[in-house]
């Protein structure tokens, strides 16, 4: 959306030739322009207080997840040879699409078997309403810590750096950081990488892509 992209393509085709992951497809999914609405987590919504979203606003978080689920992956699935399992089934995004794909983890753990959340927009910050965030942030915090599938049986990998627009995450990540602990997540299953110096830019996306690709394609 702003003529700047990830390389993902150029990193995991790097990482395929050298034998460091395993070999995979990527499905890159647009979003519309009602990005924040259809990252949003739909069940987190009923409990974030009022005044904090829009009046009127609708999370279409459920249905963007659905779409994926029941429209996506199956039309890959039958195209491609691929292993369909959740072992072999992952998702991954920045800021919103970081929100969406631990949520995606939390609502449909028996497919997806990690998630990779790259500058996670834990504030859950509203665009139209700039106060009141700390409950939302605490909502979401909640909504992980009673869903969050078993670590022993998926991987997920979050980061931040402490440049604008990432400063304003450090709290937040360092409370999900200690719940995720306190859940018995271990480093084999939880990884988090703080990246001093990096800001919320698809540049330094791609300058650390490798770390969560290798973390949850690395070879066996």
């Amino acid at each position: 959306w702003n003529n700047q992209e990830w390389g993902v393509d150029e990193v995991l085709s790097q990482l395929m030739q050298a034998g460091d992951i395993r070999p995979c497809i990527v499905v890159g999914i647009d979003n519309t322009s009602l990005r924040y609405e259809e990252y949003y987590p739909s069940e987190i919504c009923d409990d974030v207080p009022e005044g904090v979203l829009p009046e009127g606003f609708r999370p279409l978080g459920d249905e963007y997840l659905k779409f994926v689920v029941e429209e996506v992956k199956p039309w890959v699935d039958s195209l491609y040879s691929t292993w369909g399992d959740p072992e072999h089934t992952f998702v991954m995004g920045s800021s919103c699409g970081g929100l969406i794909s631990s949520y995606a983890l939390c609502r449909y753990p028996e497919v997806f078997g990690g998630a990779a959340c790259l500058s996670t927009h834990s504030s859950l910050e509203n665009p139209y309403v700039k106060t009141c965030q700390k409950p939302a942030a605490e909502a979401y915090l909640q909504y992980l810590q009673e869903n969050l599938p078993a670590d022993d049986e998926h991987v997920l990998y979050m980061d931040c750096g402490d440049c604008p627009i990432d400063s304003a995450y450090t709290e937040h990540q360092a409370a999900i950081n200690e719940m995720a602990a306190s859940l018995g997540w271990k480093s084999g299953n939880y990884m988090y990488r703080f990246f001093e110096g990096h800001s919320h830019s698809e540049e330094d996306w791609r300058s650390r892509l490798d770390i969560p690709v290798r973390f949850l394609l690395g070879m066996k």
